[in-house]
């Protein structure tokens, strides 16, 4: 992932964990930062079947 995109989640979704700036770069503690990103990768799965995973495909159809 970027710095560009970090900078952006921390400016535009306030659920976002705390980021750090080093240099001109914003960084975030992958250990805060995990439970986010496996949430809204959950979020998308529910919008795009080609991301969901195996277990809960065969369970719909």
């Amino acid at each position: 992932m970027t710095h560009q995109r970090i900078s952006q989640l921390a400016r535009d979704d306030e659920n976002f964990p705390p980021v750090q700036q080093i240099g001109r770069s914003k960084v975030v503690d992958w250990v805060m930062a995990r439970p986010y990103f496996i949430a809204h990768a959950k979020k998308a799965a529910l919008r795009d079947s080609r991301r969901r995973p195996k277990s809960e495909e065969s369970g719909n159809e």
